[in-house]
């Protein structure tokens, strides 16, 4: 057991170090991520300054910079491992880790967190420390705790989901437009563009048992005070669930897409 966890601790570090040493890609995709909450803080202000409104369901213009200060830190969480299975299944260069000892799924999954963590100090601390400083956000070190929870959470949701969009291209050729309006749902759906609390009531009651909110809305709402601890919590369980059943969804679409590849791609 501890030597496999040695093996793949060595995966993951190198698979971390050739970010840093390739980091040129790495930076890029972080920063067009961090682009869009950065636009949408310039969106926001033009609305409550233009409008004169002080309040919009319930978040003042400095919450709305802190909440958007929150998802741009969320970058890093977003899963990138849609890409890598969408173009290892096109090329066929996945029919060559099938054959390897480690599981391709493994070997994506730890590609794909080492850029998470890599992120994390690169990205994720630097912008809530400018939160903390300049909008200002006061919360305490539970709501940080809890924050740190969401996240992972947000994470492991992210790459569930991510990895049924890319085996997508099991059965698609043409499926990165579809990848695309995919993730674009999600973000929209997940508060990337606005809080949830934003839209009208039904729709925001069910978007709030879909897993799409802990994508953005919920870990950032939590941080920013915008919902209670007791919501908090209660979102936590949902998204446990969601975990799970995400999971079992997944480990079907890898088996049932397994049956297609073969070594030309599909």
């Amino acid at each position: 057991m501890f030597a496999s966890l040695e093996k793949y601790y060595g995966l993951f570090r190198i698979r971390a170090k050739g970010i840093t040493v390739y980091k040129g890609d790495f930076v890029v995709t972080l920063l067009l991520r961090v682009l869009f909450p950065v636009l949408m803080i310039f969106v926001w202000t033009a609305v409550y300054v233009t409008t004169g409104t002080t309040k919009i369901a319930g978040f003042s213009l400095l919450g709305i910079y802190a909440y958007f200060l929150i998802t741009a830190s969320l970058a890093p969480f977003r899963s990138d491992i849609d890409d890598m299975i969408g173009s290892d299944v096109l090329t066929g260069a996945i029919a060559v880790f099938l054959v390897r000892p480690i599981t391709y799924l493994l070997d994506s999954i730890i590609t794909d967190l080492s850029t998470v963590v890599v992120g994390f100090f690169t990205l994720t601390v630097p912008i809530l420390a400018l939160a903390v400083l300049f909008v200002p956000l006061n919360a305490s070190l539970l709501l940080f705790g809890l924050f740190g929870v969401e996240a992972i959470a947000a994470y492991l949701i992210s790459m569930l989901l991510e990895i049924m969009v890319g085996l997508l291209a099991v059965y698609f050729t043409s499926y990165a437009g579809m990848a695309a309006v995919i993730n674009r749902c999600m973000s929209f759906f997940g508060g990337g563009l606005l809080p949830l609390s934003f839209f009208p009531s039904q729709i925001s009651t069910v978007l709030s048992y879909l897993p799409f909110q802990f994508l953005y809305y919920v870990p950032a709402a939590t941080l920013s005070g915008s919902i209670s601890v007791q919501s908090s919590l209660f979102s936590l369980a949902i998204a446990a669930i969601w975990i799970v059943g995400l999971f079992v969804a997944a480990k079907f679409a890898w088996r049932a897409a397994k049956k297609h590849i073969n070594a030309v791609g599909v």
